[in-house]
């Protein structure tokens, strides 16, 4: 009973979605950082797994990413990264709606710096509330 999915991330569920009834919007999950700890395509290929999702169901969304939270890691790099992958490819497809879905409670406002449409800042919401 979902309107988006944030996480798709093989031609597989791609191809789950195309032969369902579900019409929702999707977002093609991104390891932008290589980060082991991280599911999600790598940067390679999400240009191609976009091209499949136009050919075999409808273009996704936008990208998502959950960066890495190593201490060596650059919020700034991972969401520039992003950015420029975007761009990239809405110049392929000029009807990709090119959303972005990056940036926590801890990073939010450096990812709306590099664009970011969509937030998960759940732990600034609910932190208190979850501890008790």
């Amino acid at each position: 009973y979902a309107d988006e999915i944030h996480s798709i991330r093989r031609k597989k569920e791609i191809k789950i979605m195309s032969d369902s009834s579900w019409g929702g919007d999707y977002f093609i999950q991104v390891n932008i950082d290589d980060d082991a700890q991280k599911s999600g395509g790598e940067v390679e290929e999400v240009v191609e797994l976009i091209d499949y999702a136009e050919k075999e169901y409808k273009l996704p969304k936008g990208l998502m990413c959950i960066r890495s939270l190593s201490e060596d890691s650059n919020p700034s790099e991972s969401f520039e990264k992003m950015k420029e992958l975007n761009k990239a490819i809405k110049d392929i497809h000029p009807n990709y709606m090119s959303k972005l879905s990056m940036g926590m409670s801890n990073d939010f406002e450096i990812a709306i710096d590099y664009g970011a449409t969509i937030l998960r800042v759940g732990r600034s919401i609910f932190g208190e509330r979850a501890k008790k």
